[in-house]
């Protein structure tokens, strides 16, 4: 969910949709974010790729670089 639109928001803006009270630009927003929120549920949900030390050629010197232990 959003944290722009809870639930309970969504949920009111939609029933003031359907009962045809909402303002124009509401109405034209909630059907815009409808739409976007189908689309987003046929993609699934989204891969994540990590970036492995040894798919670089030189990642000794990468790491040895970085302060990615805490060490000072």
């Amino acid at each position: 969910m959003s944290a722009i639109l809870k639930n309970e928001e969504f949920v009111a803006v939609e029933a003031a949709v359907k009962a045809g009270i909402a303002p124009p630009p509401v109405t034209a927003a909630f059907n815009e974010l409808s739409a976007l929120r189908a689309e987003l549920k046929k993609l699934g949900e989204p891969e994540s790729y990590h970036l492995k030390a040894m798919n670089c050629p030189h990642h000794h010197r990468i790491f040895a670089a970085s302060n990615h232990f805490g060490s000072n």
